[in-house]
């Protein structure tokens, strides 16, 4: 049965910052845990036990490491002739100057809209590359059909945002619903922090979030 979702993963180079000398000729995502496995294992791992089987990778620079390791997709069951896994940078388009460089990821996801466009899943999924742990995000795509929701963003309440979790994204809800977003400045305990990942319709996504950045 083929998936409903694509699953899309952001190598936001923006975190790199905070690891230093670290990530100076690799991103977050290729970090090694344990010996022989990547911190982007846990986001990939998620998808395909998910159930989610066609995955593209939006890397933007200093990827090579994560290429070395992630290979055809094979150690996940992604190499495959429908759908696999997909590794996408700038890079590949033609015409730089139509989309400049300074739009960051919303530039690269434009640089390579058409393999979205290609997409026959009616749902896209779009998680970071950099969270570590074991999410089953079937329950959220459930939700999210089940809900008729623009979109669906996942998130965890916690009780320590005043010493952790530090210039996090956060959700200000009532009920379900998110009524503002802010940024945790360690002034209270409880928050709700954005896990970066989000549902929503594959062509909501490309009519009404990406071409609208760019009018």
């Amino acid at each position: 049965m083929r998936s409903e979702c694509v699953g899309i993963i952001n190598l936001d180079n923006k975190n790199d910052l905070t690891m230093n000398q670290l990530t100076n000729v690799r991103p977050i995502a290729s970090l090694p845990i344990a010996g022989r496995y990547r911190v982007i294992d846990f986001s990939l791992s998620n998808m395909v036990n998910s159930g989610i089987t066609n995955v593209g990778i939006f890397a933007k620079e200093k990827y090579r490491s994560l290429t070395d390791h992630l290979g055809s997709g094979k150690d996940w069951d992604l190499s495959r002739k429908t759908g696999g896994l997909f590794i996408f940078s700038p890079e590949n388009t033609k015409d730089r100057s139509k989309y400049p460089y300074r739009n960051g990821d919303i530039y690269n996801i434009l640089a390579n809209i058409d393999y979205i466009e290609r997409c026959e899943e009616e749902y896209i999924l779009i998680a970071p590359s950099y969270m570590i742990g074991n999410i089953d995000y079937t329950e959220m795509i459930d939700y999210h059909k089940e809900s008729d929701n623009d979109i669906t963003i996942l998130y965890k309440s916690i009780d320590n945002a005043d010493v952790d979790f530090y210039e996090t994204s956060t959700l200000n809800i009532d009920g379900n619903r998110v009524i503002n977003m802010g940024t945790n400045i360690g002034t209270s305990k409880n928050a709700n922090v954005s896990m970066e990942t989000y549902i929503m319709k594959r062509t909501d996504f490309i009519k009404s979030s990406i071409y609208k950045c760019v009018r």
